[in-house]
């Protein structure tokens, strides 16, 4: 079937609202307007969990909300009206698959054996380890998200890890002076390239010990060094250098304030072919240099809990990985960790210091050798 041709419209719009694209992916103003009915639905569900949960409620109150899973509502798809319920998730499942390719539910239980929802357009990207989600349609309260950066999504019958950008959208949409009621594409687009060329090499779920400890303990420096070392390792740098442009930079100043990465990307443009090729190499010397610092910062001997014992900090991060909010806040105030932390912020500036000044020195010595010939 050609790119631009009709199929049967199910939709209660106009004729020429709907195109069928080879991938099954429609404009992302047409999927809020479609898929708005399992919005309504899911957030009707989550209030009524919600007073199950925080409220008083009675035998009635279950039947409603069990009957509230069951109970049938229309979701049209380009094939069929369909109908289905919250309470038959592989019917759910493939009815949203069946609207865009591009959608994706997702759902897991909570502590209570109560289903949770997750509904997100997805930009594929074929070419790099990760997919990017591109807009949250829909999050029940409590879904876990342990990594801001990624969501652990069920896909092909098993766990995978999609890169998640949707939640820049917002400012995205501010720095580019546009109306994502309008120009949902356009975001999308700055989203996608973005994604692709420069957090797919800087974000990596391998980092999430120390991205989630540098969060709680507010290790800034040590974060932004992760970050550009990874892009100097693994990111596609002659293709970066061409895509990069004045909009990219800002985004590293106004969305997502990253320094090293934001002098980086305004350096890059001025290095040859040759001079790229050794940054890798440099990057994993350094990479090296702060895996040491951090190793010795998680040795660091922490006085804990109430009789005072000496523990290394590893163990009580390693051993409450999934609490770091809760013995965050004690951790920090703790003065073994604090002078810890500013030794392991110091090594981090000083290792993106030496790393831009590489990039640097390579951009003099370009510069030189073209006004010599």
């Amino acid at each position: 079937m050609s790119g631009n041709m009709k199929i049967n419209n199910y939709y209660d719009f106009d004729d020429e609202d709907y195109y069928y694209h080879y991938n099954r992916s429609i404009s992302p103003l047409l999927v809020r307007r479609i898929i708005g009915p399992l919005i309504r639905r899911l957030e009707e569900y989550d209030d009524l969990r919600n007073k199950l949960l925080y409220e008083e409620w009675s035998l009635r109150d279950i039947v409603t909300i069990t009957g509230h899973l069951a109970t049938p509502f229309d979701l049209n798809t380009a094939y069929r009206r369909n109908s289905v319920s919250l309470s038959d998730q592989s019917n759910l499942k493939s009815a949203v698959r069946d609207i865009d390719f591009n959608l994706h539910l997702d759902i897991r239980l909570d502590d209570n054996r109560m289903p949770l929802y997750y509904l997100c357009r997805v930009r594929r990207d074929y070419w790099g380890e990760y997919s990017l989600i591109a807009e949250d349609l829909y999050m029940s309260p409590g879904y876990p998200v342990t990594d801001e950066r990624f969501m652990k999504m069920m896909c092909s019958g098993h766990d995978s890890y999609f890169l998640r950008m949707s939640h820049f959208r917002p400012k995205i949409e501010k720095m580019l002076k546009l109306d994502d009621s309008h120009d949902a594409d356009k975001i999308d687009a700055f989203i996608y390239d973005i994604g692709r060329h420069v957090f797919q090499a800087a974000w990596h779920e391998d980092q999430r010990l120390a991205v989630m400890t540098a969060r709680h303990l507010e290790l800034t420096t040590f974060m932004h060094a992760i970050e550009l070392l990874y892009l100097c390792l693994s990111g596609e740098l002659c293709e970066l250098r061409e895509v990069i442009d004045e909009t990219s930079i800002r985004f590293f100043e106004e969305v997502y304030e990253q320094p090293g990465i934001k002098s980086f990307l305004k350096m890059l443009g001025g290095l040859e072919g040759g001079m790229l090729n050794n940054l890798p190499l440099k990057a994993g010397d350094l990479y090296k240099k702060l895996s040491v610092s951090f190793s010795k910062f998680l040795s660091t001997e922490v006085s804990w809990g109430a009789r005072s014992l000496s523990v290394p900090l590893w163990k009580l991060l390693c051993g409450n990985f999934s609490r770091f909010d809760i013995i965050g806040g004690s951790l920090k105030r703790s003065d073994q960790v604090v002078e810890a932390r500013d030794r392991l912020e110091r090594d981090a500036q000083i290792i993106i210091r030496t790393m831009l000044n590489e990039v640097s020195e390579n951009n003099t010595t370009a510069k030189d050798g073209k006004e010599g010939r």
